[in-house]
């Protein structure tokens, strides 16, 4: 059937309506509550990247989900998984400070101002094994240069 000028009566009219009235309430809902978990994760973000004593490092993984965990708290319904590159996208977009890097299947979220600190602690542990393996070094090599001989009685 092709329609030209479709005519409803006014109370099929008015029922369509109202059925199409609940699901977008509940839309809306959904709206507000991703809102809410989105900005609580914003503030938390904020939060460990005050702490002076503290460089954070935040796995994308691990962002995704604090904020699924946080919209199921708030009584959210999530069907799916959290799409990880648009919740990456919006949260630099928020806070300018805030970069992403790759490294093979993960993706690390840090604020600018702690890569140094982050890179500078990385290194640090990193010259302490280097000290120890040199130290094994010339250990092994003291003790392969001498020569040890055992006198067997006759």
């Amino acid at each position: 059937m092709i329609a030209i000028e479709a005519k409803y009566h006014r109370n099929c009219l008015r029922a369509l309506y109202n059925k199409i009235r609940p699901a977008t309430l509940k839309d809306e809902d959904a709206d507000r509550l991703h809102g809410i978990a989105f900005a609580e994760l914003v503030v938390f973000m904020e939060d460990m990247h005050a702490d002076e004593d503290n460089a954070p490092v935040f796995k994308l993984s691990d962002v995704a989900n604090i904020y699924k965990t946080r919209l199921e708290q708030l009584g959210a319904t999530v069907t799916n998984r959290i799409h990880t590159t648009r919740l990456k996208d919006r949260l630099l977009s928020v806070l300018p400070d805030l970069k992403a890097h790759s490294q093979s299947r993960d993706t690390l979220l840090l604020f600018e101002k702690d890569i140094g600190p982050a890179l500078k602690k990385a290194c640090d542990h990193d010259s302490d094994a280097m000290h120890l393996v040199r130290a094994a070094q010339v250990v092994r090599r003291e003790m392969f240069q001498t020569r040890f001989t055992f006198d067997v009685p006759r």
